[in-house]
């Protein structure tokens, strides 16, 4: 019984899931929408570089880009206390020549986001503790963005009213400028 209802509700879950990822992967098969890496970088360095004198200084590392931060010293192969823009790029990890689409969501420069949800305490292992609340948590959020698209509350989700909610989700979650959607909230304790 255990067995068939977990079938169950992990078919729910994907379905569910499915619904939610068909816009974000259509997005992903037009490539003009997106500025290009290049273009991602200077911005980002620009919007970053407060003072406008073509480096960053520690400061304004921690204040735009916190995870970058963690390895200033790394990066700064001059020792001079700023970041230039050629110093970024040589921080960078290189493509990896035989991956074709390295902006694929499961591109191995991107981690593997089923795993680190799953790692909760992120050691870098998943416990069945771990998986356990992981799938617990993906379920509860799988049946409450299920009734939430069953408007009728017959226990089915018509095609209209998938639609409907997948529409209700893009305006109440607008995505980055990546196409990217926000982190889920945190568990209900």
């Amino acid at each position: 019984m255990t067995s068939i209802r977990t079938t169950g509700l992990m078919k729910i879950a994907a379905l569910v899931a499915v619904m939610a990822a068909a816009p974000a992967f259509a997005q992903q098969s037009a490539p003009a929408a997106a500025p290009n890496m290049q273009q991602r970088f200077e911005a980002r360095f620009k919007a970053a570089d407060t003072d406008g004198d073509g480096a960053l200084s520690r400061a304004e590392v921690q204040k735009s880009m916190p995870r970058l931060a963690q390895r200033f010293d790394q990066i700064d192969a001059n020792k001079d206390g700023k970041l230039t823009p050629d110093e970024l790029r040589n921080a960078m990890p290189q493509p990896r020549a035989d991956r074709k689409d390295r902006h694929h969501p499961r591109s191995p420069r991107r981690g593997d986001p089923f795993f680190d949800h799953a790692d909760a305490n992120h050691d870098g292992v998943v416990t069945r503790d771990e998986l356990d609340a992981s799938l617990k948590q993906m379920t509860d959020r799988a049946h409450a963005m299920f009734d939430a698209a069953d408007t009728n509350k017959d226990g089915k989700v018509s095609r209209e009213e998938a639609q409907a909610a997948r529409e209700k989700f893009r305006a109440e979650h607008p995505r980055g400028p990546r196409g990217e959607l926000p982190p889920p909230p945190p568990p209900a304790k």
